[in-house]
Formats: C-alpha cells, structure tokens, sequence
C-alpha cells in the first residue's frame, strides 16, 4: 500500500516535470525574444525594465493572439471543412461584412492581448529572478539564464494550472475564441 502511493507520487512528480519541460520549450523560445526587444525597448527609450518588459510583452502577445484567432477566422470564409466546397451565396461571408466586423476585432483583440500580459507579466518577472538567481549562484551565461528561468516559469506555469486552478485552460480558450 505504502509502496502503491510511492510509486503514484514519483510518477506525478516525473509527469510534471516532463510537462515542465515541455511547456518551457516555447517559453524558451518567446521568453529569448522578448529579452531581446526588451533589452532594444531599455536602450532606445530610455524607461525601466518593468514598463520595457510589458511592452515587449505585449508584443508578443499580440502576434501570437492575433495569429491564433484570426487565421482560423480568415481561412474558415474560403470552403466548409466537411464538403470541401464553396459556401452557399447564403451563407458567404461578403466582402462589406468583413470590413465591418474588422474594427471591433482589432479592437477586441487588443483588449484581449492587454489582458493576456497582465497575467503572463508576473511569470515573466519570476523567469526573470530565477534566471538572475540561479545564473549568479552557478555562474551561467546569459543564454542559460533565460532557458533556467523559462523552466522555472514553466514548473511553476503548470503547478498552478494542474493543482490550484484547472479550469483555467478552458476559461482561457473561452476568452480567446467566444467572449
């Protein structure tokens, strides 16, 4: 029985790490290039690190919303996924319709991306200090600074989304596609 427990507490903490590292992959990848612009916004503007993290932030996210709502909206007015045909004259999306409906898109887009950095702002702070802590602690260079910090972030990503709130995966994706 003791063994039974053992066994299942070893395997979550393997399964979270391995989700860890998996989520860090892309945060990884986002996390280099927001440092960088970060960095670029810090130089060329002259503001602190928070409001120049933010900015880059929102940049980001705004790529990354943007290409995630628009392109399957975009690409769904062509043909209907199940005939492969062109949609019926009734049911076509015209050009005016699409021009009408573009500004509150953006719009909503926007509000959305702003609301998206707010909660990724304080992961990013935390990858950040990890990343700052570790790298002093074991003299790391700056490449493997962002990557220790992106796991940490990750770590911590996905201990508060499986153990503290799990419905917010869906709550997210309801956010993006259908408020």
């Amino acid at each position: 029985m003791v063994v039974d427990l053992a066994i299942n507490v070893i395997t979550a903490l393997l399964e979270l790490a391995w989700l860890s590292i998996l989520l860090g992959i892309p945060f990884i990848v986002v996390g280099v290039a927001i440092r960088f612009f970060t960095s670029k916004i810090m130089n060329r503007f002259g503001i602190s690190f928070v409001q120049a993290s933010f900015i880059a932030t929102y940049g980001a996210v705004l790529i990354l919303i943007s290409f995630a709502y628009f392109y399957p909206l975009y690409t769904g007015f062509a043909e209907s996924p199940l005939t492969h045909q062109p949609k019926p004259p009734q049911l076509a999306i015209t050009t005016g319709d699409l021009l009408a409906a573009t500004p509150a898109l953006i719009l909503r887009t926007l509000w959305l991306t702003f609301l998206f950095s707010v909660l990724i702002i304080p992961l990013e702070f935390v990858a950040s200090f990890a990343g700052s802590v570790l790298g002093d602690k074991f003299s790391l260079p700056s490449w493997a600074r962002v990557v220790t910090g992106s796991l940490v972030s990750s770590l911590i990503t996905v201990s508060i989304v499986l153990f503290v709130f799990p419905f917010s995966v869906s709550g997210l994706i309801y956010l993006l596609y259908f408020s």
